[in-house]
């Protein structure tokens, strides 16, 4: 590899495929696990395990709703990602069993979605519109339950390093 745009495409790339498997993502942030997300983390994997389910487990920072921690993020391929609050470890086999398995959310837990290219789900504030965030510029804060982070691949393939790349390419003045 010569260059970061070579290094960025084969990063997205994984990352792209990594989002084309069902996924569970836990918000570990200082908020989630003062939470309990590191409980629901647990009972996730043994959740899955139990079940014997294709899915790919994941955790991120904060998702940005530190009032609604733990949360849960599920994606599944072709439909939007939905993320719910205030789950708790007595909660997750219902939230795979309706989501994962069934592919059919569950309401009445949900916070916001991300439709992403899919069609948006009924019933469900997407979360540009949703009344918390509509009103935020994330900029800084844009990575925030998007990533891993712990890793770099993710950060690279989401945009990490543009302006150093963009800075070390331009011309002296």
């Amino acid at each position: 590899m010569n260059n970061l745009s070579e290094l960025r495409a084969k990063c997205k790339e994984r990352y792209e495929k990594k989002l084309s498997r069902p996924r569970v993502v836990v918000g570990l942030g200082t908020c989630g696990i003062a939470s309990g997300g590191d409980r629901v983390m647990k009972a996730i994997k043994e959740e899955v395990a139990a079940k014997g389910l294709d899915v790919d487990i994941d955790f991120t920072s904060c998702i940005g709703m530190c009032y609604r921690e733990p949360m849960v993020e599920v994606a599944i391929p072709g439909m939007p990602s939905v993320v719910y609050g205030d789950i708790y470890p007595d909660k997750v086999p219902q939230l795979l069993e309706s989501h994962v398995v069934n592919k059919t959310p569950v309401y009445e837990w949900a916070t916001i979605q991300i439709p992403g290219d899919a069609t948006p789900l009924e019933g469900i504030d997407i979360m540009e519109k949703a009344h918390y965030y509509e009103k935020q510029v994330r900029s800084v804060t844009s990575r925030l339950g998007r990533t891993n982070p712990e890793s770099i691949e993710e950060y690279i393939a989401t945009g990490g390093y543009e302006a150093i790349e963009k800075c070390l390419k331009m011309e002296r003045q």
